[in-house]
């Protein structure tokens, strides 16, 4: 029985042996995977964050830059606006004084047809508003689509200014009114004071055109 006996011992010993072999193979195994599985997958965790902050960041700085583009593009065309609405406007009082001093005699002799080569002068320069002031800022003629209530004075240094002949423009609250004034040299104490109202640069290019 001895033999059989010590057969047995080694038949288990070798048993557990395998076992054990096979327990540490697959144990290495999973270390293995598990390392590997590690190592590829940080990396492309990395790469997938910074993928994705560069294109969040690139996308942030190309709308960045079109909206700044746009807006310093609406700036420039609301300024250009403003600056050939003020050329033209200037344009405008200067023609209308010399119209306006031509007929000075019928500002006394016949009052209604004066009043009637305002309006046509009014028509013609496509101008909103017309007065005909003295130095006190009293309106002695006018032509308005609007009430008088609409009527800025002028300022003592702007009626200082005009005395030299040429337009000045009135400071106005209104970003869609401008306001300019000139010295009509074959009347009294007289001022010719305009107006041009305006909402979008629509209204000058109808007026260019």
């Amino acid at each position: 029985h001895y033999p059989l006996r010590r057969q047995r011992q080694m038949c288990i010993r070798d048993r557990y042996s395998t076992k054990k072999r096979n327990i540490t193979g697959y144990l290495t195994n999973l270390r293995y995977i598990s390392f590997f599985t590690l190592f590829t997958f940080i990396p492309s965790l990395l790469i997938a964050i910074f993928s994705l902050f560069l294109f969040n960041f690139g996308l942030e700085n190309y709308f960045n830059k079109k909206i700044t583009s746009a807006v310093n593009n609406s700036y420039d065309v609301a300024k250009n606006y403003l600056e050939e609405n003020k050329k033209t406007v200037e344009s405008d009082v200067l023609l209308m004084s010399v119209g306006l001093n031509r007929a000075a005699n019928l500002f006394y002799s016949n009052p209604q047809r004066f009043k009637k080569i305002i309006r046509s002068e009014k028509i013609l320069r496509r101008v909103d508003e017309v007065y005909l002031i003295d130095s006190s800022a009293n309106i002695i003629v006018s032509d308005s689509r609007n009430n008088e209530t609409s009527f800025i004075p002028p300022s003592e240094q702007n009626f200082n200014d005009s005395l030299k002949g040429l337009p000045v423009f009135i400071s106005s609250n209104l970003e869609n009114k401008t306001s300019v004034m000139i010295k009509v040299n074959n009347l009294i104490d007289t001022y010719l004071y305009i107006c041009l109202l305006y909402t979008s640069p629509s209204p000058r290019d109808n007026r260019q055109s």
